[in-house]
């Protein structure tokens, strides 16, 4: 009665709170309360463990029959519910959903995923190729121009050059990275005298392959939904 006293001005100014719902408010608080009481040296371990048990078998059927879905590869079945019960900081499909604010088309949306979605050179080149002479050795990155166009990634020659150029672990100078045409990349690493060209050339192809073009390192897919 108190409270009621108290802040009934405060309810009916700001939340439009009659004394009758928030009586049956409380009511119900009480009714809940004395449900969730349980008798002294009542196992609740085993009756807590029947209550999740049938549900985590029904997960688990869920994990090993799951055809998939069409839209992102999300974590389901008993995975899932460990990370829910062990409330794991870092979980292993986190998911946000990101309007966008202005009036705009799918192409519109379509561009905006590719630039935040991750894109590596691997996603967007046909062709690696090893060049060798008697004088020097190359790679060559042969560019699918018609993928890049079809996903509606605004990646070019100069951004992938840049890229590589930018890159701390290739440590290419600019110089050591030419443009040969509108789709193609030659990479002229440094002669070594301790390590043969073929295994340079190698280790700088598996480097190549997972170097970021565009978008963020931790956004693995991006999905549009319009």
């Amino acid at each position: 009665q108190n409270i009621i006293n108290v802040d009934s001005e405060y309810i009916h100014t700001h939340n439009k709170i009659t004394e009758t719902i928030l009586l049956k408010f409380l009511d119900s608080c009480v009714k809940k309360y004395r449900q969730a009481i349980i008798e002294p040296g009542t196992t609740v371990g085993p009756l807590c463990a029947q209550s999740i048990g049938e549900p985590a078998t029904q997960m688990t059927l869920k994990t090993f029959h799951f055809a998939g879905v069409a839209a992102m590869n999300i974590t389901l079945g008993v995975p899932r519910l460990k990370e829910i019960i062990n409330a794991s900081a870092n979980i292993s499909t986190p998911i946000i959903t990101v309007p966008i604010d202005i009036d705009c088309d799918i192409d519109y949306a379509r561009r905006v995923k590719g630039r935040i979605e991750k894109t590596t050179l691997g996603h967007v080149c046909s062709s690696f190729s090893e060049i060798y002479s008697d004088e020097t050795c190359c790679i060559r990155i042969q560019l699918d121009m018609g993928r890049i166009k079809l996903l509606q990634l605004e990646i070019d020659l100069d951004t992938v050059a840049k890229a590589i150029i930018k890159s701390p672990s290739l440590k290419l100078r600019p110089n050591q990275v030419v443009c040969m045409n509108p789709s193609i990349i030659a990479i002229y690493p440094e002669r070594r005298e301790t390590s043969s060209r073929y295994f340079v050339l190698q280790h700088l192809k598996a480097q190549l392959n997972n170097l970021l073009i565009k978008g963020f390192p931790s956004i693995n897919r991006a999905i549009v939904h319009f």
